[in-house]
């Protein structure tokens, strides 16, 4: 059956066709506005006033949300598994971070690129949020996005919907295709029409009962009392204990209106009239049932919000009824931020709230945010302390003096302040650089900046020394020098690119252990969530953790095939510096390989401790098994593993032509 002849003869949008037809355009007109529902007129672009007023803390707001984001990410250039959605919270995270201004050639948006291009998503969630992210991203990848937008097409079942894609449909699951097949329609890649006209008949089985309901402003005009209202539900509305909800009307408006985008001229007008009375049915739902505090009958309030954005945005209304919906939203928002951390109830959490607060689905936010200003700002000193040190930045790092404290300015009033030259040290007492002045001129306001791109990742401890004529030096001479020293400023160095971040994650993609049938036995499990076959998984953010019992844990692998071993690596347990203090540190790891039963290869660990240790053997060796032991153990929480455990093959030289 054709979705219009579905449609309840009793609709308004009917009613004023019918009128247009016999009273004349000008009459139909009138009639459609004073039917309309307060608010939900199209085009609507005018911003609230508030809004405005509420810019700057909007901006700091997404500022601090980024910042949680980049302070969140796993070494792997993820975000951490959110299930088993590969490349699922990485495409949302990458796709937020874009949305929010951060630029391309931001060390973190090079490793999450890097991640996602190591991943094949085969989740209907994860294939669309990297489709958006690497559209977002406009770096090309036209073949890459369009074979994510086919496999999407490929998912879809035959009522037209789609589900994880394992497992019955559901309309959430529907919304996340759709809007990767929105992204396909914008970029031209071919969507065959019938995949829009499927989804539509679909969608019909998630729409709950309808109900006609007063209307707001039929009063003292002409025109009908009562228009339709109605939601859409999770599963089917068929199915029990189904209710209609917030999130899932908000996508079931937002799949409407996408279908309309992708059938384009070739919708029939009575289809797109029906689906018309359909958005506006639901639109009236979400103006009775408003709310941003919480999602309507159901839970995941951020998603909910996010999902609320989007149908402003698709329908181009700042108003649901009488309620304007991201003034209230923001206000909502810019209340619940974790005041220390800037998150809002973990990493997807904090995405669907910059999504919200950025206007992500229009693409041309009225905020700023995330793109602005300089986020690392560090200081030591103040008008008591001899030197005022600080620092901003990450590579390059700048450090300079500030100025010097009221005591040193009296002491040396006579003949002022005369530098000889200025010192930058590290904590190991590395001179980052020496800086000379003129100790013949009176200081006045010069920084003595210096620029350090050479800072590693990771938290470190500068100071300046200061070599100047003493007090009492008459002008002329330069003998009599003295030295202060600053007190140490301590600085985080986060958004750079090691060596190893953006090829981590490759190795343990092409892990030789993964193609094969392997029997791993560890000599112990901290419990059932942390088991030794997270270590061939290829998902960094996944673990081996030993028992704290467990004063020497082994791992042995086997397999029946021989394969040829050029290198190993391996990485630890901890993701981020704050995770270090969780788990035991050593020195080496010790492997065995096959049958050398009594001689074990001692492979020192990366001095950087979040790093993969990477072990090129002294000649490629045919292994059938494999058995490793930790070496130099320092006792910290009493827990010790691994995230990954990777044997690589020879790498293949081109040959000559």
């Amino acid at each position: 059956m054709h979705l219009s002849q579905l449609l309840p003869s009793r609709c308004w949008p009917r009613l004023a066709i019918a009128s247009a037809r016999s009273c004349g355009a000008l009459l139909a007109l009138t009639f459609i506005v004073n039917l309309l529902p307060p608010g939900v007129l199209p085009a609507q672009g005018k911003l609230h006033p508030e809004e405005l007023q509420m810019r700057g803390a909007i901006d700091q707001a997404i500022d601090r949300g980024v910042e949680h984001l980049f302070d969140q990410q796993f070494r792997d250039g993820s975000w951490g598994m959110h299930g088993d959605y590969i490349g699922g919270r990485g495409g949302l995270c990458l796709y937020t971070l874009l949305q929010c201004g951060v630029a391309r050639d931001h060390p973190s948006i090079k490793r999450a690129v890097a991640y996602l291009d190591s991943c094949e998503p085969d989740r209907t969630y994860a294939t669309t949020c990297m489709i958006l992210a690497l559209h977002t991203l406009r770096d090309g990848r036209e073949k890459r996005i369009e074979a994510l937008v086919q496999k999407l097409v490929s998912w879809q079942l035959p009522n037209g919907m789609w589900s994880y894609p394992h497992g019955g449909s559901d309309l959430s699951c529907t919304q996340y295709a759709a809007l990767g097949l929105w992204v396909g329609v914008k970029r031209g890649i071919a969507v065959d029409k019938r995949v829009f006209r499927d989804l539509l008949e679909g969608l019909e089985e998630h729409r709950t009962k309808v109900h006609m309901i007063a209307n707001p402003l039929a009063e003292g005009r002409t025109g009908a009392t009562k228009i339709a209202s109605n939601g859409y539900s999770y599963r089917r509305s068929a199915d029990a204990n189904q209710k209609p909800t917030g999130s899932m009307t908000t996508a079931g408006i937002a799949v409407l209106e996408i279908c309309k985008a992708g059938l384009g001229r070739r919708m029939s007008r009575s289809l797109r009239r029906a689906t018309d009375e359909r958005i506006e049915a639901a639109m009236t739902w979400m103006s009775t049932n408003f709310s941003v505090s919480r999602n309507p009958n159901g839970g995941h309030h951020h998603y909910y919000l996010y999902g609320l954005e989007r149908i402003g945005a698709l329908t181009n209304r700042e108003q649901i009824g009488p309620h304007w919906w991201y003034v209230s939203g923001a206000k909502y928002l810019l209340g619940s931020q974790n005041k220390k951390t800037g998150a809002w109830s973990g990493v997807n959490g904090t995405c669907f709230s910059l999504l919200f607060l950025r206007r992500a689905t229009s693409g041309h936010a009225p905020t700023t945010g995330g793109a602005g200003g300089v986020r690392h700002i560090f200081a030591v000193g103040d008008e008591n302390s001899d030197i005022r040190l600080r620092g901003a930045g990450q590579q390059p790092l700048s450090i300079w003096i500030d100025g010097f404290g009221e005591g040193l300015v009296d002491l040396h009033s006579e003949f002022g302040i005369r530098i000889v030259s200025v010192e930058y040290l590290d904590d190991a007492g590395n001179v980052l650089a020496n800086i000379a002045a003129d100790p013949t001129k009176t200081w006045s306001n010069a920084t003595f900046l210096h620029r350090d791109k050479a800072m590693r990742r990771g938290t470190h401890k500068v100071h300046a020394r200061v070599t100047l004529l003493a007090n009492d030096t008459a002008p002329g001479d330069t003998d009599a020098i003295e030295v202060i020293e600053s007190q140490p400023m301590q600085v985080m160095i986060r958004d750079v690119i090691e060596g190893w971040m953006e090829t981590a994650n490759v190795g343990f993609q092409h892990n030789l252990l993964r193609q094969r049938k392997v029997e791993i036995s560890a000599s112990s499990l901290l419990d059932d969530r942390h088991p030794a076959t997270h270590l061939i998984d290829g998902l960094d953010s996944k673990k081996w953790i030993a028992s704290p019992d467990d004063k020497n844990p082994t791992v042995t692998m086997t397999w029946k095939k021989t394969i040829t071993v050029a290198s190993i690596i391996f990485a630890p347990c901890a993701q981020h510096d704050r995770e270090l203090k969780n788990f035991d540190t050593f020195g080496a790891l010790e492997v065995q390989i096959g049958n050398d039963r009594d001689r074990w290869l001692r492979i020192p660990v990366n001095p950087d401790k979040l790093a993969p240790t990477t072990f090129v053997l002294a000649k490629p060796r045919k292994m059938r098994a494999i058995k490793f032991r930790f070496l130099d153990r320092v006792h910290q929480n009493g827990n010790v593993g691994l995230s990954e455990f990777s044997l690589l093959p020879m790498n293949k030289k081109r040959k000559r032509r």
